[in-house]
């Protein structure tokens, strides 16, 4: 009977013991190491404005290899023509190759 009454006392004390309360500026911890409360906090959606890191980049590389019209390759060459950087002497080397260039189709054009 004392030994029944000893084991519960020890059984009660030992649950007390389990339930520290550790306190650490405002914040209250209760438990014991064997049984961890610990709360996961998940996203139940995504944040707005992220949508926008996964869409693909499209790149002007795929352009290059689609098949074009002619009136799109004029265009093109027009926009080339007018907006690229002007070297110096450009206008003397379009002269130098009309020149070369008539030059080599004259005995052909007699």
């Amino acid at each position: 009977m004392k030994a029944l009454i000893f084991l519960s006392v020890l059984f009660l004390a030992s649950g007390a013991w389990g339930e520290q309360v550790i306190r650490l500026e405002g914040i209250s911890i209760q438990g014991n190491s064997e049984e961890p409360n610990v709360m996961y906090i998940m996203p139940w959606r995504a944040p707005p404005g992220t949508g926008r890191l996964y869409q693909p980049i499209n790149s002007y590389r795929q352009q290059w290899l689609e098949p074009t019209d002619r009136a799109r390759f004029n265009r093109e060459l027009r926009y080339a023509e007018r907006y690229a950087p002007k070297e110096r002497n450009q206008e003397r080397l379009r002269q130098l190759m009309a020149d070369e260039t008539s030059r080599l189709a004259a005995p052909y054009n007699q």
